[in-house]
């Protein structure tokens, strides 16, 4: 619902900007008519011709400029106020109504305006005749107006539909690609426009047959003709081969559809002739093109995993060097004389350090861990922080981490992060300071608080060596595991810095 929100904004902008383009234009091309002294533009030889006088002003600018401002200012109402999308159902029946309603008062007031536009015809036609005929072609030309917007918005929800469902329709449908989609909403929006737009049927006949048929021999070469062609020892041309034969094999269907649509000889060669050659100049070698870009990007990915998994392997080999129950049985001997020596606070925070090394050796390496064991980590850590920070009473440390008895799981050392940069930035022993760490969860989605105080480091401070894992990192592995189920919020001033996440686990 986000996403679709978003797209709804970006069409808004764009469909603002472009009827204010266009009203400018209008309005620039009457000034200038005016300035020019075109009045012989518009009825004036129909107004001659009956011997009635002919204003400029009043009988073609200011009516058709006040068209144009009703026009401009009723698209703009509809699309930003009666029809914002998405539409609920229940309300879909109010809110045809009331644009069919808008459209009936816009037929009044243009009947109104072309009451001087036409006022020729007061000479030989009855005055009430004149208002019906007037007024009756204002209706009929707002309902033509009333019919393409809903033919617009129909497009416009169907392309919002496809942009936001991608990943979907690719699940569902291999054969479906982003290019495809995007070609196709093209594709729709320019036949809309051409066909609104009054331009020769020729024209519009040609694209209509053009550009589908370079979609569907685009995905074809994608999905089939390329990947076979490259197979054999001559691939381009066998790829140009294979296409070749598939033009051939559409001209008889192809030109029995036009002779059915239009039965002229030269109109259909005309189209074919226009149709392959833009298939073999422009589609074809297109096609080709991306393909080879997209396999040299997936081979370049192929060679990068290749390379990660041989790094890996030496990670874990060098891992493997160290004996951590060496490590753990070192860590217990010192617990165990710190306890003897009644030192219970280091005893304390060596215990919690070899939790913590035990998550980072055991753990660590999973791809999904349980909730609880991720919390008590945090736990452990903030708790090895305390005891670092309890003797200095400028330092305020606050968490609010529910108990949780639960089985969901979660991706490990995604939320220590931030903690780890609340610490490192926040804190310092001779200023006041602050960390407040809040963790909620409610049914399966988990809201996570991290605020603090900013203490900037000094340069020679050796923090500053250490960089972590990264917040960048972080928001890396939250799109990757978590897409479109998750909401990181980070605010920051001189003083403080905040985060927000929320995880639908």
């Amino acid at each position: 619902m986000e996403q679709e929100q978003k797209l709804y904004q970006q069409f808004q902008k764009i469909e603002f900007w472009t009827a204010t383009g266009l009203f400018l234009l209008f309005t620039m091309s009457l000034i200038s008519k005016a300035i020019n002294n075109e009045f012989y533009h518009g009825n004036r030889h129909l107004f001659e011709n009956n011997g009635l006088s002919f204003n400029w002003y009043k009988n073609h600018m200011f009516p058709s400029f006040i068209k144009g401002i009703l026009y401009y200012s009723t698209f703009l109402i509809l699309i930003f106020q009666i029809v914002k999308l998405p539409v609920q159902r229940s309300e879909a029946g109010k809110k045809l109504l009331v644009v069919f309603l808008i459209f009936i008062a816009l037929a009044l007031f243009t009947g109104i305006c072309n009451t001087w536009i036409y006022a020729y015809k007061l000479k030989n036609t009855p005055l009430n005749e004149f208002y019906e005929e007037v007024f009756i072609q204002a209706g009929f030309y707002c309902l033509w107006l009333f019919l393409l917007f809903s033919i617009y918005i129909f497009l416009k929800h169907i392309a919002t539909y496809l942009l936001v469902n991608t990943k979907e329709l690719q699940k569902k449908y291999s054969v479906v690609s982003k290019e495809g989609i995007i070609g196709l909403i093209i594709f729709m929006y320019l036949l809309f426009i051409m066909i609104v737009s009054g331009l020769p049927w020729q024209l519009t006949a040609i694209v209509g047959v053009v550009i589908p048929f370079s979609i569907g021999l685009y995905w074809l070469a994608i999905t089939r003709l390329i990947p076979r062609s490259l197979n054999r020892k001559r691939p381009v041309r066998r790829y140009l081969r294979d296409v070749i034969l598939i033009l051939l094999a559409t001209v008889f269907p192809l030109a029995l559809i036009l002779s059915i649509i239009r039965n002229q000889g030269d109109y259909v060669a005309a189209v074919l002739c226009i149709n392959y050659i833009f298939q073999l100049v422009v589609t074809t070698p297109v096609a080709w093109y991306i393909y080879k870009s997209r396999f040299a990007r997936e081979k370049e990915l192929m060679e990068l995993k290749t390379e990660l998994g041989t790094s890996t392997a030496n990670l874990d080999f060098l891992k493997s060097q160290i004996n951590p129950h060496f490590l753990f049985n070192a860590l217990n001997t010192l617990y165990g004389t710190a306890i003897q020596e009644d030192a219970s606070r280091t005893g304390e925070g060596i215990q919690r350090l070899g939790d913590m090394m035990r998550f980072m050796l055991e753990e660590n390496i999973q791809d999904k861990i349980p909730l609880n064991r991720e919390i008590e980590y945090i736990k452990n850590y903030i708790s090895l922080q305390k005891l670092r920070t309890d003797s200095s009473s400028s330092v305020s440390i606050i968490t609010d981490i529910d108990e949780q008895v639960n089985t969901l799981s979660i991706t490990p050392m995604l939320l220590i992060p931030f903690i780890e940069n609340a610490f490192k930035h926040g804190v310092s022993f001779r200023e006041p300071s602050h960390i407040k760490v809040s963790l909620k969860l409610e049914v399966n989605n988990l809201y996570f608080d991290v605020y603090n105080s900013i203490h900037r480091l000094k340069f020679n401070d050796p923090e500053n060596n250490y960089k972590g894992i990264g917040l960048q990192n972080v928001k890396s592995r939250l799109e990757h595991h978590y897409p479109e189920r998750h909401e990181l919020i980070i605010r920051e001033n001189l003083q403080e810095y905040f985060i927000h996440l929320t995880i639908q686990l």
